[in-house]
């Protein structure tokens, strides 16, 4: 539903269609103009959001096809923590301290916590016959 039928006005079909297909064309522009040029902190903002995915994902992804304990918890928030305050530990980048937060925290996480129940084990690891 979109505002006008909120509002109990009805908009033509085409009308929708036309101001959709415009707005898409203007943002297609926009960014197509910012591309031939792009900033100098582009690279940062890229950086950025990279390395929140890998802290976020990597070891959930890599070892939660191997272990049945695996669990996401924290790297993100060390990740972003030492980014905001620009810590560095020997120099290495932010996303290497929120990787191995990552990984040590869905270790110990996963240990401490209880196991999944035997039926949803069995969906993601089934037994061998």
């Amino acid at each position: 539903m979109h505002a006008a039928a909120s509002k109990g006005r009805e908009l033509p079909e085409p009308r929708v269609v036309t101001a959709s297909q415009a707005i898409t064309l203007g943002v297609g522009v926009i960014v197509f103009v910012l591309s031939l040029v792009p900033p100098s902190v582009i690279w940062k903002i890229n950086m950025f959001a990279f390395g929140g995915l890998e802290t976020a994902f990597c070891w959930v992804l890599v070892m939660g096809l191997f272990w049945k304990r695996a669990s996401m918890a924290g790297g993100t928030l060390a990740y972003c923590a030492c980014m905001a305050l620009g810590f560095k530990l020997f120099g290495l980048h932010q996303i290497v301290i929120g990787i191995s937060v990552s990984l040590l925290l869905m270790v110990v996480v996963s240990l401490l916590t209880k196991c999944e129940d035997e039926q949803s084990l069995e969906l993601f690891f089934p037994r061998k016959a």
